[in-house]
């Protein structure tokens, strides 16, 4: 319950911030602050064994594993501790989260590129 109010005081900040103040110093609209809150990072993860870099876990990929189900329904009966955790994974530039029913996973659109495999001509 704890760490529901910390992100939801965090996701409020950052929307608060994000309409008064723009994202990268750009005044912005409705769609664009949807964005800054689906991107900021919701759970700052430190592994345990074997110890490894903090990983970010983005409003995004949260909200990706609830709405799609993957923690089981809402008014369903609460299951031990065990059942109900979520395990954080990373597989390369992938960053997943494992919940009882399903994962879902996300790779920052910063670490896309695109290449073209051949040039087509025009006309």
């Amino acid at each position: 319950r704890r760490a529901r109010s910390r992100i939801a005081g965090a996701a409020a900040g950052t929307l608060r911030s994000a309409s008064e103040h723009g994202v990268a110093g750009r005044a912005v609209g409705q769609r664009a602050l949807r964005d800054a809150l689906l991107d900021h990072v919701a759970v700052l993860v430190t592994p345990d064994d074997p110890p490894g870099p903090p990983v970010e876990v983005p409003q995004r990929l949260v909200q990706g594993l609830i709405r799609m189900g993957f923690l089981g329904p809402a008014d369903g009966p609460a299951g031990a501790p065990a059942e109900a955790a979520v395990q954080v994974r990373v597989a390369g530039r992938w960053v997943g989260l494992v919940g009882p029913y399903g994962a879902a996973w996300l790779q920052k659109a910063t670490d896309l590129a695109v290449t073209p495999l051949a040039t087509r001509p025009n006309g």
